[in-house]
Order: C-alpha cells, then structure tokens, then sequence
C-alpha cells in the first residue's frame, strides 16, 4: 500500500534540504544509509519515499569526494528501474547503466523484462579519449574513452586530478566536454606554387622591360649619328624591352584582376589558374 502522506512529507522535506549549499563530503557509508532506505522504501510500496531517496543521491552527487562504489550504484540503479517500471516511465537507461556499473547485479524481482534485460555490449570504435591529466570514472567503472553524444539514463561521472575528486550527477545528457582529450588540428600540405610571388614577377618583368626601352631610347637621342648597325641593335633591344614590359604589365594585371598564379616552369613563364 502507498503511504501517500507520509511519503509526500518526506519528499518535499528532501527536497527543501537539498537546496542548502554542499558543506560536508557526502560519504559512501552515506550514500549506503541512503540505498538501505531507499530498498525499505521499495519494499514498503513507498514509491514517494523511493523518490526522495533518489533524489538526495542525484542531489548531492556534488559532494562526493571518492570514488563512486559501482556495485551499490548499481543496487540503487536497478531499484530506481523497478520503481520506473511500475510507473510505467522509462526504465531501461536505469537498468543499462546499472548494468554497465555492475553486470552481475541482482535481479531477482520476479519481473521478467528486468530479469531478462540483455547486458549492454559496448563498442569503443567511436568512443572518444579523455583527458591524459586526470582519472576518470563512470558510475564507479574507470574509463579512458567516453561515449559520444548523451548517455542514456542516469549517471555519476568522476574525475581525480592533484587530489581532488569532481562528481556530477548526469541523465541524458554527454559526458563532460571538458574531460575529454582535445582534438589534434589535422595537418594539411598545401600544394607548392610554382612562384611565392608572382605579382611580383610581373612587376619585375615590367620594370626591367621599361627600364630598358628607356633606356635605348636615351642613348639614340645621345647619339644621333650612330652607325646602321648600332642604331639596329639599340631599336632591337628597346623593342624588346618595351615588349617584356608588357608581359610584365599583363601579369600584374592578371594576378590582380584575375587571381592567376603566375610563376616560372621548365619552359619559361607559366599562367595558373584564374576563373
């Protein structure tokens, strides 16, 4: 029979004394007290009272200062499951972590799809490392990789590090992102251009080229009576000059305008890319 009074009682004073701030370490010897109560109240068909007990472990999961003992976790879980399946809520992510906690957990409760309820196989193939600088526990079981994406049901997760223990009480929810070994930025080899400045070719092939159609054209005003085959050189180089000024000019244009990686190959010249 359900003691509805007395169990709501209970109840609501739980949940006013868990609003107080965490000031003691919440001890194993504790959270045994809590699970003895807890299977009293099952026993009792006090599922109220079975949910005040809960919830003080949900509550001062915080204050845990030790690592979690799995196989009373898991007494608690499964109990917790029960009590889900005769509410008809959802019991199964009590019983897989209970489970996961504690594999030979006992199930004697004469409820067939408890009793019969398969031990979850985990597969780690895309499982994520944790941190290096820390121990980690997962309902009391040390792990070096954390499922991705929420965990179903409830769960107290744990890290150690430079003595000093952190508990978090998690349902449906990930594994802490902070706890895990942060991703390693993937290298990438960018493919060689055939020139680390090609703007800058086009300008030296300009520059040089009007430099010497300038030049040239100085030295025939310098001397005007210069011979056929002087006066012929000298117009071979300025023209010359004033030609590779303007490849020089459509280089820079292209790269500017265009985005074309302009570099030297084998051959001479080579133009890539563009749109």
């Amino acid at each position: 029979m359900l003691r509805s009074e007395e169990g709501a009682i209970l109840f609501w004073l739980t949940v006013a004394a868990l609003a107080a701030p965490c000031d003691d370490p919440f001890t194993t010897a504790e959270f045994r007290e809590v699970v003895g109560q807890a299977d009293q109240a099952l026993s009792d068909d006090d599922l109220v009272g079975f949910h005040g007990h809960f919830a003080t472990i949900r509550e001062q999961a915080a204050c845990i200062e030790e690592a979690v003992d799995a196989k009373l976790w898991a007494r608690f879980l499964f109990m917790h499951a029960v009590v889900q399946y005769q509410s008809k809520l959802e019991w199964r992510g009590p019983l897989s972590t209970a489970l996961f906690a504690d594999p030979t957990v006992e199930r004697a409760v004469g409820i067939t799809d408890l009793v019969e309820f398969p031990i979850p196989a985990v597969d780690t193939t895309h499982h994520v490392p944790v941190a290096s600088d820390a121990i980690f526990l997962m309902d009391g079981v040390q792990v070096d990789k954390a499922p991705p994406g929420d965990l179903l049901g409830p769960h107290l997760v744990q890290s150690y590090a430079q003595g000093r223990w952190e508990t978090y009480y998690i349902e449906d929810s990930p594994f802490p992102s902070h706890w895990l070994q942060p991703e390693t930025p993937v290298e990438t080899t960018e493919e060689p251009s055939r020139s680390k400045a090609p703007l800058a070719i086009g300008i030296g092939l300009a520059g040089a080229g009007a430099a010497a159609g300038v030049a040239t054209w100085a030295m025939t005003r310098d001397r005007p009576q210069a011979s056929p085959g002087e006066e012929a050189a000298l117009k071979g180089v300025n023209v010359a000059g004033w030609a590779l000024a303007g490849v020089g000019a459509g280089l820079v244009t292209l790269q500017v305008a265009k985005g074309v990686s302009v570099g030297m190959g084998p051959t001479g010249l080579v133009v890539r890319g563009g749109r």
